[in-house]
């Protein structure tokens, strides 16, 4: 019976999914893709190593070596009953997300701010002499709950608006 990797991503891009039959191939697995979870519970069974998100899946996965999730947070992950394999390698992605989700977080609070939504049903109704009240990042006070890669991230995003480049101050 040759070795089994079981992949349970749904929005995973076709790229990624060569890349992991590739690396698979050449290790001598096989691999199954699903688009959830329920569909692989079957699969996951008698499998190695599972990529997926959720505990649910790796619950079912008595034999599994190793478990990646897809997601940073992990700690549902850790409750009784959950692993089924004590030698069981559990990998996540934190780390990964910091970036694109703290430029995300910048781009949306901007367009709140600078009430971007009214002001392009503004300039599309061509009311050039409107003029809605906007606020600015800088002088506000900004708080993270988390200190993980994405509120790091971001802070350090946010730090960029709220510097006093007159007077050498931060003030965030």
């Amino acid at each position: 019976m040759k070795k089994k990797i079981t992949v349970a991503i749904k929005a995973l891009p076709e790229a990624c999914r060569e890349q992991i039959q590739k690396v698979a191939d050449s290790h001598g697995y096989q691999v199954r893709f699903f688009d959830r979870n329920s569909d692989a519970y079957e699969d996951v069974k008698d499998a190695e190593i599972c990529y997926a998100v959720g505990a649910d899946i790796m619950r079912e996965g008595k034999e599994l070596k190793w478990f990646h999730s897809a997601s940073a947070g992990v700690d549902s992950y850790l409750q009784p009953g959950v692993i089924q394999n004590e030698d069981m390698k559990l990998t996540c992605a934190s780390g990964a997300y910091g970036l694109t989700i703290s430029e995300h977080v910048v781009m949306v609070t901007l367009m709140l701010l600078r009430r971007n939504a009214e002001y392009r049903e503004v300039v599309a109704q061509r009311k050039w002499g409107v003029q809605l009240p906007i606020r600015a990042i800088y002088g506000s006070t900004v708080t993270f709950l988390g200190t993980g890669d994405i509120g790091t991230e971001t802070a350090r995003k946010f730090r960029a608006f709220v510097k006093d480049w007159t007077d050498g101050r931060e003030h965030l």
